[in-house]
């Protein structure tokens, strides 16, 4: 009978023992959940963190806000570029990689227009660019625009100065052109 009480008292200190370790092992556990909750959170706020930084970071904000403008850009520059009755139209794609489509229906990169071409599509682009990014800037500058170009574009840019200069009128932007072609001068 004495064995059996020992044996009985081992036995209860032992599941007192064991229910201690329970509570202490629950107590743990919970612990451990609500830890686990915090670190879930906090990556959840570093990936954000993160998200916003890479977004606003100096090499990517010009190329984020430029390409959330891209379709403002591009509707833009083809009003101006009908405004100065150009053969052609401006493609502007999100990565801002650009293309024309040519009176005929065929889609060119910019590279494939002629030197008169691209000159218009410079002046009619620095006019979209004024008034989407700096409508308060009220100069246009454009230096030697129709540089390498023969007398008949010359001539095509000289029509396209003459309508510049109408725009400006109406903008109020001013042109400066500097250029060593004297048939330019009574354009503005």
């Amino acid at each position: 009978a004495n064995a059996a009480r020992t044996n009985v008292a081992k036995w209860q200190a032992t599941k007192e023992w064991a229910t201690n370790e329970l509570a202490r092992n629950q107590a743990a556990m919970e612990s451990a959940i609500k830890l686990s909750e915090k670190v879930a959170v906090r990556k959840a706020y570093r990936a954000r963190i993160e998200e916003a930084r890479n977004l606003l970071h100096r090499d990517n904000l010009p190329t984020k806000l430029l390409a959330q403008k891209a379709v403002a850009l591009r509707d833009s520059c083809n009003r101006f570029l009908q405004m100065f009755g150009s053969p052609f139209a401006l493609n502007v794609f999100g990565d801002m990689s650009m293309t024309c489509t040519l009176a005929s229906g065929h889609e060119v990169p910019i590279q494939m227009l002629s030197g008169g071409q691209r000159s218009v599509l410079s002046v009619c682009m620095r006019f979209a660019i004024n008034e989407l990014f700096s409508s308060h800037l009220g100069l246009l500058v454009l230096d030697e625009p129709s540089a390498s170009m023969d007398r008949d574009n010359v001539m095509s840019m000289r029509r396209l100065f003459e309508q510049v200069h109408s725009v400006s009128l109406k903008t109020g932007v001013q042109t400066v052109v500097i250029t060593h072609h004297q048939e330019l001068l009574g354009a503005f």
